[in-house]
């Protein structure tokens, strides 16, 4: 049996903590090579949450009940702003854009539509054999995919506003094993959860302090980890996306429900 005053104090560690929705489920780069040196780059987020990154380095503030086409306004103005925000460093050397364009959301009934992006173009050395990328406004784990001429391509995952490794243009991109494929994601779900994931550590230490019963704490994490696991995999490839304004206050609403059951409950009931 817990102490009341412990349960006392874990919800106060609940309801105090400070939770963000992940940026890891709102951002996609792509970067298309062709065979004569020039590229595209073409690098989506959440619009609002664009917008409010972006107004910081340039000085401004985003007003309150915004409509979407001011928002959209805004954003085509802020593209040198942007363009500021991303590095290609190829063989050495920079290789800055030459054209940069804001892509409002697509209609609704496209996969990807809650999401807009900035689309960049430009030349890069037609033997370029070593890239390395920078994205500073993510904080969190992104994927950026790159695609060879030859039509192969390869996802690298890079840890926010870190530089990535070094990526090797001069080969043909292989499809990773199923092994590489489990070692991957499982290298990322670990990281999801620390140090990044105090949500996802804060609601499943509420289950177990709730009900420390091992067969009642491994059916509720098993669901918790299959509904997380789905809901990621809709986000990423824009089936369902809401708004941070909607999922961050309801992350906090459930840590704080479970807190809460701790304090006014003893018995987990079906």
């Amino acid at each position: 049996m817990i102490p009341d005053v412990i349960r006392f104090l874990i919800a106060l560690l609940f309801l105090g903590a400070s939770l963000s929705a992940h940026e890891a489920e709102k951002t996609r780069v792509t970067l298309a090579l062709a065979a004569d040196g020039s590229f595209t780059l073409d690098v989506a987020n959440d619009p609002m949450w664009l917008l409010l990154r972006l107004e910081t380095f340039a000085g401004g503030s985003v007003p309150a009940n915004m409509s979407a086409a001011d928002r959209d306004a805004r954003l085509a103005q802020l593209t040198s702003v942007f363009a500021d925000r991303v590095v290609l460093f190829v063989d050495e050397h920079e290789v800055r854009p030459t054209v940069v364009e804001y892509r409002k959301p697509s209609e609704p009934s496209e996969p990807s539509a809650a999401l807009a992006s900035f689309h960049l173009t430009g030349t890069m050395p037609r033997d370029a054999t070593r890239l390395r990328w920078l994205y500073g406004l993510v904080g969190d784990r992104y994927p950026l995919e790159i695609r060879q001429p030859d039509g192969s391509s390869a996802i690298e995952w890079i840890d926010g506003t870190n530089w990535s490794g070094v990526i090797d243009l001069s080969r043909t991109f292989t499809r990773p094993t199923r092994m590489e494929i489990v070692r991957q994601y499982l290298w990322l779900g670990y990281t999801h959860i620390l140090p990044k994931g105090r949500d996802h550590i804060l609601f499943v230490l509420g289950i177990f302090l709730l009900s420390p019963r091992l067969k009642t704490m491994f059916m509720q994490v098993t669901a918790f980890t299959i509904a997380h696991s789905i809901t990621l995999g809709l986000s990423m490839y824009g089936i369902v996306s809401l708004p941070p304004r909607i999922v961050e206050p309801l992350i906090a609403l459930s840590i704080a429900y479970v807190a809460i059951e701790n304090l006014v409950t003893r018995d987990l009931k079906p």
